[in-house]
């Protein structure tokens, strides 16, 4: 990574917080009224100024930064994301000391209680023990647990692991795009008609044989979503100028789950996890700032008191609890378990 970067002096790289998780968890918070959402996000840094410049950027009022130190030297995890002129970015991706956090162990004592969502990245999948933990301590603790596969190479890679826990029928929700959706299909072994857009309904069918929603973000094409039940819900993306593409899968994600949390139907749903994802392509990084957060917050308040107003075609149903080896959230309005997949 320091070699990386050498090479890219002088061409203008900034620096800010990430890591998928912490993008989702940083959505939830921005989203949420004051008072209403009790936040943490849990992992592990380096002994080093960037260890404290990530736990200072990433603590907000209602979300708690519960990041373990490193002794061993390690330095805290970088990704350097290189962005094309059309906004399309490649990651490169140094753990350091994230990658010490192996087991649910080594997470504060009762992390999960309490909480109504776990929120996994698949990146955890590459650690198998420590994501067997965080799910089997989300679910004693009666928390709604939410996967997000992050990329196609975890797909391939750690297929294993995750065909597992969907045996295991650890996971409630499942989130990926287009290009894992592929992917899933493939390593399961699904027959798919129709090019991508087979593609994408064989995997969530064979998602939903295991979990309660499976969920598609398709970039300019828009979300779509489906659930065990039988219900579906689609949203078309905004028509936005792209800045670059790094955090709209997690945006689109806080979105989603956000809207799923208040009880709203799958097609609020996906409509608002496509305005959050189409705010973030408009931002340079991972982060949006204050005003474009305050815009897209009362866009979201418009799409929910719509649905509200006119029903609840596809509902999502179920609203419960959730975290990841890296997030959790305690949802006081929306704490009711339904029909408990």
């Amino acid at each position: 990574m320091a070699a990386l970067l050498r090479g890219l002096a002088g061409c203008g790289w900034q620096t800010a917080p990430g890591g998928s998780a912490a993008n989702v968890m940083r959505g939830l918070s921005s989203l949420a009224d004051e008072g209403r959402r009790d936040l943490a996000f849990f992992g592990r840094v380096g002994n080093d100024a960037a260890g404290r410049d990530y736990a200072r950027q990433l603590a907000a009022p209602n979300l708690r930064a519960c990041l373990s130190v490193s002794n061993t030297g390690a330095a805290t995890a970088a990704c350097l994301c290189l962005v094309s002129p059309s906004g399309e970015r490649t990651m490169r991706t140094s753990l350091g000391a994230a990658a010490e956090l192996r087991s649910e162990a080594q997470l504060p004592r009762g992390w999960a209680e309490g909480a109504a969502l776990v929120h996994c990245e698949g990146y955890v999948l590459y650690r198998p023990e420590l994501a067997r933990g965080v799910l089997r301590a989300a679910r004693q603790a009666g928390a709604l647990v939410s996967l997000d596969l992050a990329s196609f190479e975890v797909v391939h890679g750690c297929a294993d692991a995750l065909l597992g826990l969907l045996h295991e029928r650890a996971l409630d929700i499942v989130f990926c795009n287009e290009q894992e959706a592929e992917a899933l299909a493939k390593v399961a072994g699904v027959a798919v008609d129709g090019g991508r857009d087979g593609a994408v309904e064989a995997a969530q069918s064979f998602l939903l044989q295991s979990c309660r929603v499976a969920v598609v973000s398709r970039g300019a094409a828009g979300s779509v979503a489906r659930c065990s039940s039988g219900a579906r819900g689609a949203s078309g993306a905004e028509r936005v100028e792209v800045a670059d593409t790094v955090g709209a899968g997690d945006g689109h994600t806080s979105g989603f789950l956000h809207a799923y949390l208040a009880g709203a139907s799958l097609d609020a749903c996906t409509a608002c996890g496509c305005a959050v994802g189409a705010a973030a392509v408009q931002a340079t990084g991972a982060g949006l700032g204050a005003g474009a957060w305050e815009r897209v917050r009362q866009q979201v308040c418009g799409i929910l008191a719509a649905d509200r107003v006119g029903g609840c075609k596809g509902s999502a149903g179920p609203r419960m609890a959730a975290d990841r080896a890296g997030t959790h959230a305690n949802y006081p309005e929306a704490c009711t378990p339904a029909d408990r997949a």
